[in-house]
């Protein structure tokens, strides 16, 4: 009260400041006091924001009725020119619009069609041709009969789809029937996360072998005991088998690789055993020579 009446530099409600002389407590100054007090609790821009809301946000629900909303929307309209605006700041520009000034009544018709879901816009506008809508009184009483037609629509479509075996799930989503042949849906995720099931669902089964809890109990979760491949009941551990080729998760292209190794290793054992069956023919064919060179030299010598 201060600063906008006992004040001679205070600024008035379109952005001037005035320095000539007090305002004084008069009525002229109760709106700027009142402004002042309201940014205790809102911003500045509350007016601004109110009819972007207004505008792109408001949209109505399926649960409200045409009267609900338009009774919403009114109260809102009404709650603007209480609400401080940009304008009202020091040095604002002059050509800046005052914005707490209720939406006019042909505005107010055109932001609540832009509020209302598609079905029943086009419901309207499809009865009503080229139309605009100047009254709200008229256009109330109108949608009023647009929203029964467009309840009598979902019914009928609703008996088709229980008829078709299409059902509508909670979530708004239409859902088919499976039928056979079909392939098997992915599982919904649930927003559980890791609280846990709810009470009415059966959480996992978990595992526990009480062998490996005893002797390895890093793993003991992994299986429960009667499927224990390391451990026996008397604490013994078990022999493994040599693995067979035919394992469920070998890769087959592995297998083909490890035979043609076998085959390559199997063919160059034959040749090497070739080979030394050969080196040994030629050492006794070279002993044999030598023994008979040797066995005519001694015969000649003895001859002289």
């Amino acid at each position: 009260m201060k600063e906008q009446c006992e004040s001679s530099d205070y600024v008035d409600l379109k952005g001037c400041k005035s320095g000539t002389s007090k305002r004084g407590k008069v009525f002229s100054a109760l709106m700027p006091c009142y402004f002042k007090m309201t940014l205790l609790v809102a911003t500045q821009d509350a007016a601004e924001r109110m009819k972007r809301y207004m505008t792109t946000i408001v949209r109505k629900a399926e649960e409200v009725k045409i009267v609900q909303f338009f009774s919403r929307m009114h109260a809102l309209n009404e709650m603007i020119e209480y609400l401080p605006c940009l304008k009202h700041v020091e040095d604002s520009p002059v050509d800046l619009p005052i914005m707490n000034v209720p939406f006019t009544e042909l505005d107010m018709c055109t932001n609540i069609l832009s509020a209302l879901p598609v079905k029943m816009t086009v419901a309207y506008y499809a009865s009503k041709g080229q139309h605009f809508p100047t009254s709200m009184k008229k256009l109330e009483e109108d949608l009023i009969l647009v929203e029964a037609q467009v309840q009598r629509q979902d019914k009928m479509m609703q008996d088709l789809r229980s008829k078709a075996g299409i059902s509508k799930g909670s979530d708004g989503k239409k859902t088919l029937q499976m039928k056979e042949g079909d392939p098997i849906p992915k599982k919904q995720r649930t927003g559980a996360g890791k609280q846990g099931p709810p009470n009415n669902e059966k959480g996992p089964t978990h595992k526990l072998c009480q062998l490996c809890a005893v002797h390895s109990p890093s793993i003991k979760g992994t299986h429960n005991t009667a499927q224990c491949r390391k451990w026996n009941a008397d604490g013994s551990e078990k022999r493994r088998g040599p693995r067979s080729a035919n394992t469920r998760n070998t890769n087959k292209h592995s297998l083909e690789s490890v035979e043609d190794f076998k085959g390559a290793f199997s063919q160059m054992r034959k040749e090497i055993k070739s080979l030394r069956k050969r080196n040994k023919r030629k050492q006794k064919k070279r002993s044999k020579k030598r023994y008979y060179e040797s066995s005519d030299d001694s015969s000649s010598s003895d001859s002289e």
